[in-house]
């Protein structure tokens, strides 16, 4: 594969699973990008050497060791089947740390922008469910649309607060570096909002 289209797949595919992994759409799914990282991967360069640059990163080593954990567990899960899907769902967290720490280096503007679309990404998933929150409510009466599970639709509760507070601190990041007076406004409000939304999943 030629290395400059490969580089440009490479960075694209990441800003599409940073726009796309808070939301969680059954019909824009981001495994699609973890598909095409995956082909990226297979057909640029020596995968032999691709896994011994893997294994001399510590740090990618690291944190794919969580999904080795999650891969023993099935030897003494009592629900193969479920166990099964799970670890297929999961398998992100082995394979972004393999990719990332074995393909080229990433500019700094690139990062800068795959952590800026992922936080306005997170934003915007906020509002869509605080507005569908709000619509299940004027139907049915029930504030339960506001708290919890019923609230953050997209994904368990518990993750999309980690994304949240990601997100916050990739905002505060962005306003502290930014000289713009009008992106110092987004960043900020965008950050308080996450904020205010973050305070009710906490309920």
């Amino acid at each position: 594969m030629n290395s400059n289209i490969s580089d440009k797949l490479y960075y694209y595919s990441l800003l599409f699973i940073a726009l796309t992994i808070p939301f969680q759409w059954k019909y824009l799914p981001f495994s699609t990008g973890i598909i095409v990282l995956s082909l990226i991967w297979l057909f640029s360069g020596s995968i032999s050497s691709k896994i011994k640059i893997f294994f001399n990163n510590s740090h990618a080593v690291l944190l794919s060791l969580l999904y080795i954990i999650y891969l023993i567990s099935l030897f003494y899960s009592e629900n193969k089947e479920y166990a099964k899907t799970d670890l297929l769902l999961k398998l992100p967290l082995f394979l972004l740390p393999l990719f990332l720490s074995t393909s080229e280096r990433l500019k700094k503007t690139q990062v800068v922008d795959i952590l800026k679309i992922f936080a306005i990404s997170t934003f915007f998933a906020a509002l869509t469910t605080l507005g569908i929150g709000y619509f299940n409510y004027t139907k049915t009466g029930m504030i339960k649309y506001f708290f919890y599970h019923d609230l953050t639709i997209f994904m368990h509760s518990a993750y999309y607060a980690l994304y949240a507070l990601f997100a916050i601190a990739i905002f505060i990041s962005l306003y502290i570096k930014t000289g713009n007076k009008k992106s110092k406004i987004a960043y900020s409000s965008m950050a308080f909002g996450l904020s205010f939304f973050f305070i009710f999943t906490f309920l």
